[in-house]
């Protein structure tokens, strides 16, 4: 991600009301889990030194007496206002690091001006990873063949009858109940490719985004606006949202819209997790189908 697109402005504002109280721990607890859900998953930048193509390294510390601290800025300006010419601005996850490290560290320290202790953010993280390992070792890794046959044989009858509906999702336990046992579709954008399926890490292909910044998901096969469709992995769709700060994912039958919010996606995501990782369809965006190919009678062909 460029380091110029990178805003947070969500961790921003959570951090103006969080400062109203005397510390983390004694701030609401809705906020304090929203904060920490938002940092398990957003693109930071740190203070770096000695970078080069192949290594870094992170000053995750102020150069004072106190070394137990590790700073993070929400975005470049922010990052400016604070940091010398010495040290080069690199995006960073805290997902992404060595455990040990933050075993030596006290706080976190966002934009040098609000402090987190580092045992709730590890608290945070270990959760992430307990998730990761579920759908790692429970989750169906689905081939080309499993993906072709969830389009081929698709039911949505109970999705659409469930979505229609609603003006709105109440219960998003109730709403991933029904979607478990659906198979939802997303435009692609592909660029400069013309055969019938394609695998994504080999092509230039991206989700495409509304211009209200959200993604649009299908529950047919005759509604999409691009050449290309997947198969929605709700689990990487979700993460796609949350991480790159989208307004939301919208799901679309052929007379009705429904719309799950980026903030309600953040506050259920543990539970969705919960919900979805015995049915998710892992990895079924590797896959890439040209829609020509599938709208007319579902024409199903082992081509790779």
């Amino acid at each position: 991600m460029n380091l110029n697109q990178i805003k947070n402005k969500n961790i921003k504002s959570l951090i103006k009301k969080l400062s109203k109280f005397q510390s983390f721990d004694d701030a609401p607890r809705d906020l304090r889990d929203n904060l920490l859900m938002e940092l398990r998953f957003a693109v930071l930048i740190v203070p770096a030194y000695d970078v080069n193509e192949d290594t870094f390294k992170i000053k995750y510390f102020k150069l004072t007496e106190n070394f137990d601290n590790f700073h993070v800025y929400t975005d470049l300006s922010e990052f400016k206002k604070n940091k010398s010419k010495d040290f080069t601005p690199m995006n960073y996850e805290l997902l992404d690091f060595e455990n040990i490290i933050y075993f030596t560290i006290a706080n976190l320290i966002i934009n040098d001006a609000y402090e987190i202790p580092m045992s709730r953010i590890w608290d945070s993280i270990s959760k992430e990873n307990s998730n990761r390992y579920f759908f790692e070792e429970y989750s169906h890794d689905y081939s080309l063949e499993d993906t072709l046959n969830l389009i081929k044989s698709f039911n949505n009858e109970k999705l659409i009858c469930y979505l229609n509906e609603r003006k709105s999702i109440q219960s998003y336990d109730a709403l991933f109940h029904v979607l478990n046992k659906s198979v939802v579709f997303a435009d692609i954008q592909v660029i400069g490719q013309s055969d019938s399926i394609l695998l994504s890490h080999e092509v230039e292909s991206y989700y495409c985004i509304s211009e209200d910044n959200c993604i649009v998901t299908y529950t047919d096969l005759e509604s999409f606006n691009e050449d290309y469709f997947a198969v929605v992995d709700w689990l990487e769709l979700i993460l796609f949202v949350i991480r790159y700060q989208l307004n939301g994912i919208k799901i679309k039958t052929a007379g009705h819209e429904i719309k799950l919010s980026r903030n309600q996606l953040v506050k259920h995501f543990d539970r969705i997790c919960q919900s979805i990782y015995e049915y998710n369809y892992t990895n079924t965006f590797r896959y890439i189908f040209k829609v020509e190919d599938y709208v007319n009678g579902r024409k199903i062909k082992l081509e790779r």
